[in-house]
């Protein structure tokens, strides 16, 4: 309505009246005013640090498996019977050592012949009763059986341990069958699937960073060898990394290789820098000499850094410490400046 002077007010049952009335109300319930952003209290001491860009080293972190790099199936050249087994899981073994013996009889048998018929031939070649090709086919004979014969015993190839022994005495050893597994001691690889785009990383000699999960350890390692090729189901290429460990490795176990797959530009501040509230991630930065939250995405740490992925750019200035605690607009008085980049 208008009053008699032609100004315009609000009827006190409008709704515009309502809700200045209602807020008039809140205010007289004791509702706090707005803040001015003008924070008080004296200025708190804090340690700050420079942001800037530093180049590092990018690493992969391939899964890998650890491997013997040598290791050995040893069956049977003949069939036979397993007369008696010297060995078992875990016994270490020196090159040559019997691992098990096979019933020789039969080989010994047929070696005897074939011994005798080459002797007696070589007498009638002397006396020109056979030819020379006669003694020969006399000659191959008796090679095989001493070959055969010398098949009786399986014997390691190598120096190593023996992990699996498939057989017993009384079995019948056959061509082909896997009799024992034995592995060479101390020498052992991590095998490992990279992407193939890193695969122009994967060169044979690159150094890279091992860690076996059982024991904690890192290691220092180099690649050893390459196979040519990416699989077609995981498009990944295999490579073997050679470990350096001072504890030791177990084959089949659990290991992760960081493999150097180029260069890149990255922020990183001191663990001590980062706040956490909730699911929220934060830091505090120097402006106006005030403290002024700002929210941050944080990626891998390395070396005592933890690299910040977003929330930072180069020439901000983080606070590290404090003498006590800060918050958002909080004025700060600077003690020193503890490094950059």
């Amino acid at each position: 309505m208008r009053t008699p002077n032609g100004r315009r007010v609000e009827r006190w049952g409008s709704r515009g009246a309502r809700i200045g009335l209602f807020a008039l109300l809140l205010v007289g319930c004791g509702s706090e005013p707005e803040s001015t952003g003008e924070p008080r209290g004296e200025p708190v001491l804090v340690e700050i640090f420079g942001v800037a860009l530093e180049v590092v080293q990018d690493r992969y972190e391939a899964v890998g498996t650890i491997r013997p790099r040598t290791s050995a199936k040893l069956a049977s050249q003949v069939m036979a019977t397993i007369e008696s087994v010297a060995v078992e899981p875990g016994d270490a073994v020196e090159a040559g050592q019997q691992l098990a013996a096979l019933d020789d009889r039969d080989l010994r048998a047929e070696y005897d012949r074939a011994r005798a018929d080459y002797e007696r031939f070589r007498r009638l070649l002397e006396k020109n009763a056979v030819t020379q090709a006669e003694l020969d086919v006399v000659e191959s004979r008796f090679r095989v059986a001493r070959a055969a014969l010398s098949y009786s015993e399986i014997r390691a190839p190598f120096a190593g341990v023996v992990v699996q022994k498939l057989c017993d005495a009384g079995d019948m050893a056959v061509p082909g069958k896997t009799l024992f597994e034995i592995e060479a001691a101390n020498a052992f690889r991590v095998e490992a699937l990279i992407p193939e785009r890193y695969g122009r990383f994967a060169l044979v000699g690159a150094a890279t960073e091992v860690r076996v999960d059982a024991s904690g350890e890192r290691c220092s390692g180099s690649i050893g060898e390459v196979v040519p090729g990416a699989q077609a189901e995981t498009r990944s290429i295999l490579v073997k990394i050679d470990a350096a460990c001072g504890g030791p490795l177990q084959s089949g176990g659990f290991a992760r290789a960081r493999l150097p797959v180029g260069e890149r530009s990255v922020i990183s501040v001191p663990p001590a820098a980062l706040r956490r509230t909730g699911q929220l991630e934060y830091v505090y930065v120097v402006h106006d000499g005030r403290a002024a939250m700002r929210l941050v995405k944080p990626g891998p740490a390395r070396d005592e850094r933890v690299e910040v992925l977003s929330g930072l750019e180069p020439g901000d200035r983080v606070i590290v410490r404090a003498e006590r605690e800060i918050s958002d607009g909080q004025p700060i008085r600077e003690r020193a400046q503890s490094g950059s980049g």
